[in-house]
């Protein structure tokens, strides 16, 4: 308590201070409301506690790479929280351009002020591949009427373009084990 007497472990079942000029509470009583306690995520309290004080070691990047889990939401605010990053994977491309959006925008300022983090379809058409799927469909009625071809759907495949090369090659070390 604030009046400096010291409590033994027998007085603990006491909720007040002995010293009867004091009698302040031993412990602090935070009451439970309706919707329950404030939570706060751990790994913003952590950027915000430790700001610019730790150097952050992702194991298995590929993992957090995607838009909107919540572990990808945490590594994103351990990453804007540290002094140094390293990220290590052994699958850093899944084989389209958008596998890989979200993981340079985490990682790479310059690259946050080119897109938003709404702007994946914008990287894929800058740097991916696509291609267009028409539906062929020809039905002949007895009345001599064709039906032809329906509109195209545009699809991401496969690939990449070259452009893409120098965004990756700055954050990239290439190691082969014997």
């Amino acid at each position: 308590p604030s009046c400096g007497s010291e409590v033994t472990i027998a007085d603990k079942a006491q909720s007040r201070c002995a010293n009867k000029e004091c009698r302040e509470p031993l412990y602090q009583f935070t009451p439970i409301t309706a919707k329950g306690t404030k939570r706060w995520p751990f790994a913003a309290y952590i950027r915000d506690r430790y700001a610019r004080r730790y150097t952050l070691v992702v194991d298995e990047a590929h993992q957090h790479a995607k838009g909107e889990t919540d572990q990808a939401r945490a590594v994103h605010q351990l990453i804007t929280g540290a002094r140094k990053v390293l990220m290590m994977t052994g699958t850093l491309y899944g084989g389209r351009a958008s596998s890989i959006f979200h993981l340079l925008y985490r990682l790479d300022p310059a690259f946050r002020r080119a897109y938003k983090h709404t702007d994946c379809a914008t990287f894929v058409e800058h740097h991916g591949l696509f291609e267009t799927v028409h539906k062929t469909e020809e039905r002949t009625s007895t009345y001599g009427y064709r039906k032809g071809t329906s509109g195209g759907r545009i699809r991401e495949i496969p690939g990449m373009s070259p452009a893409m090369i120098p965004m990756l090659l700055p954050y990239t070390v290439f190691v082969k084990l014997h």
